[in-house]
């Protein structure tokens, strides 16, 4: 299976000199109001969209912050936002007056300041703190603290958090050191391994494993859990689907190629996109794919990321994921992006082509042809993914590398144009063979096209239209222009040419006549914006819309050519 095309999604980016407090965000919280709330390792922000708002310790004043270092921030279901602070000291902040109230634990504090822990919030809004080799802690408003005696379940004799989550079925789920633990509260039963009485499958399936977290059950049935035993090789990031009853070990299938990495975090997005993050990692498997898709960091351009580590994703309101990472804190929409930017890679291969793209066009049999200005032709399948065929195996055979244009005949015929008037031609039964076509002049095979008889145009940077015989089997010369940009058949069957000199050409394709030039020379009204022209499209039965300097409004019924340019609201003329 050859590795699926990377999505490169457009990123925007928030960083120091941009008011960000530090470039190390640890997370990201939305409230009731729409604030962003970000925890960096210098503070504590608010965000409305243009401007920062930044909270730290401050000496003297119990309702500052503790410390600068935010290591994680949870909202809870009445607006407080929750801080595990360096030391473990945890609290909340009332996002209405903002005040910071600390909230003691339970614990020896020596033990605590030095221990890893987690912030966790269950279904019903309960605040917990998961403190690594030690216990589950959980808030009371009652006793005003946090304590082992208020978590609604307990762990197996020696066994030890790692992580918790709740699912949709109010079922705790607990990555420990010991392995998985399972608690239901409705029935008030525990599952784990050697104490199944459910025989639930996925206790079962992860029987074998120690050392686990993350553990998560997705909208599809999967149920994630990454295991890193403290000796050996690791981490491992397991699924299991009970359904199917299909345990898959992603390590060996993630398709990355940049190294060590760690898997510090699970997120589900509301489509069911997974994504894993941690360090040196940041991918994602969309709902119905089977490989996770690698977001490259470091990569060259104003919206690519940066990061080392990606410690946390968070989806607000509008469905933008903001990615919190050692490098500034970025944000993209991958719901709302239209565009996708596809590399071009050949078959069983993650090298990337950078060439420029000089046409594209889908093929009969739903695939998509790519031409290309040094590393000739590129096939992919409807999905994007690099495929095998005789067309991109014709390329290096034929010394095919400066491709200008391809055109695909109803025979199935696969016809390219080339530099020094090279055309190359596939047949649908998969033999390739290069012409070199005289009546070019060592031109450049700009553009090809068919008309409604099936006969093949094409067009030359020197000018040269030129139509190919099928009976005789030769090309010949119908007219010499300027360079021909576009060539286009209309509804009517009638052939246009756009030009660099002499604008815009309507030709009878069966006789090969001009029926029309339409330039930049004539009559008010009745002339082009400019001398050449770029491209045609024919929007209704009187209406072409012509490219150049804007663009222009032909109606051929009337004669009479309109302008809409960036006076009427185009971005720009060119």
């Amino acid at each position: 299976m050859p590795a699926q095309p990377a999505q490169q999604y457009f990123f925007s980016h928030l960083g120091i000199r941009n008011g960000l407090a530090a470039d190390e965000v640890m997370g990201v919280q939305q409230d009731q109001n729409g604030f962003i709330w970000i925890a960096t390792l210098n503070g504590l922000q608010r965000y409305d969209g243009q401007r920062f708002a930044t909270f730290r310790h401050t000496a003297n004043n119990s309702r500052s912050v503790p410390n600068d270092k935010i290591l994680r921030i949870q909202l809870d279901k009445t607006n407080r936002l929750w801080l595990l602070c360096a030391e473990n000291r945890v609290g909340y902040l009332d996002v209405s007056d903002l005040t910071f109230h600390e909230i003691p634990v339970d614990m020896e504090q020596e033990l605590l300041q030095r221990s890893a822990a987690g912030l966790y919030m269950d279904n019903n809004g309960n605040m917990m703190l998961a403190v690594m080799k030690i216990g589950v802690f959980t808030y009371s408003a009652a006793s005003g603290k946090f304590a082992m005696k208020h978590t609604p379940f307990s762990l197996p004799a020696g066994w030890t958090p790692n992580w918790l989550h709740q699912d949709k079925a109010n079922r705790y789920w607990l990555s420990c050191d010991s392995g998985l633990v399972k608690y239901d509260p409705a029935t008030n039963r525990y599952a784990y391994r050697g104490h199944n009485p459910g025989q639930d499958p996925v206790i079962d399936a992860y029987a074998g494993l120690r050392y686990v977290s993350l553990g998560y059950p997705d909208r599809n049935g999967r149920f994630w859990i990454v295991s890193w035993p403290p000796y050996g090789p690791g981490p491992y990031l397991y699924s299991y689907h009970a359904g199917r009853n299909q345990k898959t070990e992603w390590e060996a299938t993630l398709g990355l190629t940049h190294g060590y990495h760690e898997t510090h975090h699970i997120m589900e997005q509301d489509d069911g996109t997974i994504w894993i993050t941690g360090l040196n990692l940041f991918a994602g498997l969309a709902a119905n794919a089977n490989h996770f898709e690698f977001v490259p960091p470091n990569m060259p351009g104003e919206f690519s990321i940066r990061y080392d580590r990606v410690t946390q994703l968070f989806q607000d309101r509008e469905r933008n994921i903001w990615v919190s990472s050692d490098k500034g804190l970025f944000r993209f929409n991958p719901s709302a992006q239209l565009f996708q930017i596809v590399a071009n890679k050949r078959p069983h291969t993650d090298r990337t082509y950078t060439n420029d793209v000089t046409d594209i066009l889908p093929t009969r049999d739903g695939r998509i042809l790519v031409t290309t200005w040094g590393e000739g032709s590129f096939l992919y399948d409807k999905d994007f993914y690099p495929v095998e065929s005789a067309t991109v195996n014709a390329t290096h055979r034929l010394g095919e590398g400066l491709t200008w244009c391809a055109y695909q005949r109803r025979n199935g015929d696969i016809w390219r144009g080339g530099q020094d008037g090279h055309v190359f031609i596939t047949t649908a039964a998969g033999t390739s063979t290069k012409v070199n076509a005289a009546v070019f002049e060592r031109g450049t095979v700009r553009q090809i096209t068919g008309d409604k008889h099936g006969t093949v145009w094409l067009g030359s940077h020197k000018g040269h239209l030129v139509r190919w015989n099928d009976g005789q089997k030769k090309f010949e010369l119908v007219h010499k222009l300027s360079t021909i940009y576009r060539l286009y058949t209309d509804r009517r069957g009638d052939l246009w040419v756009c030009t660099g000199g002499q604008g815009v050409y309507r030709i009878n394709p069966t006789t090969g006549a001009i029926i029309a030039n339409y330039t930049s020379r004539g009559p008010e009204g009745r002339r082009l914006k400019s001398f050449g022209a770029a491209d045609i499209s024919q929007y209704s039965d009187s209406l072409y819309i012509i490219a150049g300097e804007g663009l222009s409004i032909l109606n051929i019924y009337t004669g009479r050519i309109t302008y809409f340019t960036s006076d009427n609201g185009l971005p720009s003329n060119s």
